[in-house]
């Protein structure tokens, strides 16, 4: 494919590229089974004891500890930046004689996140001052003792991806990006990166005064990998790297891995390795299952390419695609192609396709609007004619890489962060972020996420304030007291400020003109009273803008029957809450997800009992209209109904179902979170509502309950925010009972295409 052709193709898609502030082109691979490692001698330096060392990383298997930078010169006499599997934490420490001297970081911290790109700084002031910061926020803070430096010492062997030469463990298991170490400057994250709209970017480092041991790595020589670009010419020598550990994949332009946080819970899990583009197959059966970290959409539009080298056929192998969020405890919704030559759906083989592969031959996948064909060795299989014909119908909401084995099957993706073996079919592309679409509401476009959604916290000052952090003027308004049992507070625009609702009660409607006295231009007022504003108490506040794509507020008043309501969605609803202002009555929160879209399931917000799969008055709903039981139609009763969709990339709503294991389901939403709502559909549990922690780290254990006026809990490990998702982190009934099915609903701080890893 030319340049030119592939230049129109990413255009077209939505080229991340044009967004960054500066482009990062490579990165390397660590991978810990060949013992990588870059090291070199260090000079005298302009300062000992003041130094900054600054990375992009994407992590590779969180639970597992890894070194990242370290000095010294030998085992017992040390300092490093260091990665903790045990508590996923980044961890500052400097040991001397065998004794640690000092350790800067936070157990309570874990970084998770496989499919993402974070930014890493740690700094160091002589004796006065340490700091260590991910994503711009500080973990801790610390002052350093005055023992022995060993991180900017002349003579001192300096180390990449392990400890010293005396200590042949935890090597490095991760992607590193623009790695930067500077000399006698205590420097903050903001030399090193960017903030653009709410995405962390990295700069151009050519600015820095690097002092005499400092160095910038680019890995833009894959025969040199230690190259340093910054002018010192100190570079590191490389040992277990090779040069196809010089990838594309970068904070600029991520690609899919496999993901190790999603997995079968009726399968062993598949082993990975080699930056997480190998799957090892380690059981027997059933076929163990490999899914992508990324999400493809699917549409007449889309034309996707990537290769699986079938490594090593040892039993039984099938190569594909899959729905991201199906095959949690069963056969996958996918469309494969098995060794034997036939092709598979849904885990069953099918009929004949094309011809039988083995170790070592290489399976093209192509994605092409409704149809998918294979190839192998390059060439097409099954004279052209595609295996399938209904992928848009099949995967609605996109589809991930999925490959499947047993014990000894091996198989190796690239997306082409390596370059593929074969020729990319004529209009296909790879799929990575910068070719990912550009969302309808993102931080490259028109409309960005916190223009139409925000989470925001303040503190109650007991008489009147205006919270004026917002982007815009909120329709929608829910406000809870974090630190008191007050009730919930429910403001709308259309009702009119003043005027509240509490989803933990079925109370009408009540006015008070000193709750929410006003909707502003970047904000609300308060008054005095204690639901919204007592003195020195926390509050958490979530808002709304009225959008046609993804979010609506309906009002109505009966009468004296059935009637149909429009709203302003362009789409069917995929969620809704109802709840009658007049009078006391249940709030019922109606998900069609668990039902169907002319019926949906309903349950009572209000309280914990499980949904009901009828019976929810609401007779028809569609793109345009909402139709209603008489229930909902008496004369003069007055209504109110909040409408969510499904927006790619803003706002997610869907169901998973329970394992009942600390290492929970994987949750596909196409973006990082700043909101998740999960209630058990199946069984009697609270609305949970998750996203108090502004923090640039896991995990979320703050929440409240929508059914009750507690103040916030923070007993559990529940859940982490993923760059594409979240992912369930304990094993209590009310997130992730075995078996049991949950409804979400989740609304983005960015879209995946440009999300962080938290």
């Amino acid at each position: 494919m030319s340049n030119e052709l592939i230049t129109a193709l990413q255009s077209a898609a939505g080229n991340a590229g044009s967004f960054y502030p500066y482009t990062v082109d490579y990165s390397c691979r660590f991978n810990d089974g060949d013992s990588p490692y870059l090291t070199r001698t260090q000079a005298t330096p302009t300062s000992a004891g003041v130094w900054t060392f600054s990375t992009w990383i994407k992590l590779v298997s969180p639970s597992d500890s890894a070194e990242i930078f370290a000095s010294g010169p030998n085992v017992s006499n040390y300092e490093r930046v260091t990665f903790t599997g045990s508590t996923s934490t980044f961890y500052w420490d400097k040991t001397q004689s065998g004794i640690q001297r000092d350790l800067l970081g936070n157990a309570n911290v874990s970084h998770r996140d496989p499919s993402g790109w974070l930014h890493l700084l740690v700094r160091k002031n002589g004796t006065t001052a340490s700091e260590i910061i991910v994503n711009g926020a500080s973990l801790d803070t610390h002052t350093p003792s005055a023992f022995t430096n060993y991180m900017n010492v002349a003579s001192t062997e300096q180390n990449i991806a392990r400890l010293t030469a005396s200590y042949p463990n935890n090597y490095g298991d991760y992607y590193l990006s623009q790695v930067a170490f500077v000399d006698g400057q205590y420097l903050d994250y903001d030399d090193f990166t960017e903030l653009k709209n709410g995405v962390l970017c990295p700069s151009n480092l050519s600015g820095i005064t690097w002092g005499n041991n400092g160095f910038l790595l680019d890995f833009g020589n894959s025969a040199a990998l230690g190259t340093d670009v910054s002018g010192n010419g100190n570079n590191f020598t490389s040992s277990g790297l090779a040069a196809n550990d010089q990838v594309t994949d970068t904070p600029t332009n991520n690609y899919p891995t496999f993901n190790p946080l999603k997995f079968r819970t009726t399968a062993t899990k598949m082993d990975f390795s080699n930056g997480n583009l190998v799957a090892t197959g380690s059981g027997t059966t059933p076929n163990e299952h490999a899914y992508g970290s990324m999400l493809a959409p699917t549409g007449a539009d889309k034309h996707w390419y990537f290769e699986v080298e079938a490594t090593t056929v040892a039993t039984e192998v099938a190569i594909g695609i899959c729905d991201p969020n199906t095959g949690w405890g069963g056969n996958p919704e996918g469309y494969n192609y098995r060794n034997n030559g036939n092709k598979q759906e849904n885990g069953t083989s099918g009929a004949a396709y094309g011809d039988t592969y083995t170790s070592g031959d290489v399976i093209g996948v192509r994605v092409d609007g409704d149809n998918i064909y294979f190839y192998k060795n390059g060439t097409i299989q099954n004279s052209g004619t595609a295996a399938y014909t209904d992928c848009t119908t099949k995967f609605p909401n996109g589809f991930v890489v999925q490959v499947s084995g047993r014990a000894s099957d091996v198989c190796t993706l690239d997306a082409g962060q390596h370059g593929f073996a074969h020729t990319v079919p004529t209009g296909a592309l790879e799929i990575n972020s910068t070719n990912l679409p550009e969302p309808t509401i993102g931080p490259n476009s028109d409309i960005k996420p916190d223009e139409v959604f925000e989470p925001i916290l303040y503190t109650g000052n007991g008489t009147s304030q205006s919270i004026s952090t917002l982007e815009f003027q909120p329709d929608f308004t829910w406000i809870k007291n974090r630190d008191a049992a007050d009730k919930h507070m429910l403001f709308d625009a259309v009702r009119g400020a003043t005027k509240y609702l509490s989803s933990n009660s079925t109370n009408a409607e009540a006015t008070d003109a000193q709750s929410l006295s006003s909707f502003n231009s970047n904000g609300f007022s308060v008054g005095n009273n204690v639901q919204v504003n007592t003195n020195a108490e926390d509050y958490v506040a979530w808002n709304w803008k009225e959008n046609s794509e993804f979010f609506d507020i309906v009002t109505w008043t009966g009468t004296g029957g059935a009637g149909t309501i429009s709203h302003n969605l362009n789409g069917t609803p995929d969620m809704g809450v109802v709840k009658r202002r007049d009078a006391a009555d249940s709030w019922y929160f109606m998900s069609p997800v668990t039902s169907n879209y002319t019926n949906p399931a309903y349950g009572s917000l209000n309280t914990s009992g499980a949904f009901l799969n009828s019976g929810s008055g609401i007779t028809n709903w569609n793109s345009t209209d909402i139709s209603y039981a008489s229930y909902y139609g008496g004369s003069g009763d007055k209504w109110v109904l909040y409408l969510w969709k499904n927006l790619d990339g803003m706002c997610k709503c869907g169901s998973y179902t329970g394992n009942g294991s600390s290492d929970g389901p994987m949750i596909f939403t196409g973006m990082r979170p700043a909101f998740v709502l999960v209630k058990s559909s199946t069984y009697a549990g609270t609305f949970w509502l998750m996203s108090a922690d502004p923090n640039e780290y896991n995990v979320v254990d703050t929440y409240l309950a929508a059914d009750s006026s507690n103040a916030e809990f923070s007993p559990y490990t529940w859940i982490d925010y993923l760059s594409n998702g979240f992912k369930l982190r304990q094993t209590g009934d009310s997130l992730n009972r075995s078996g049991q099915t949950y409804i979400y609903m989740a609304f983005a701080e960015n879209p995946f295409k440009y999300a962080n890893a938290r």
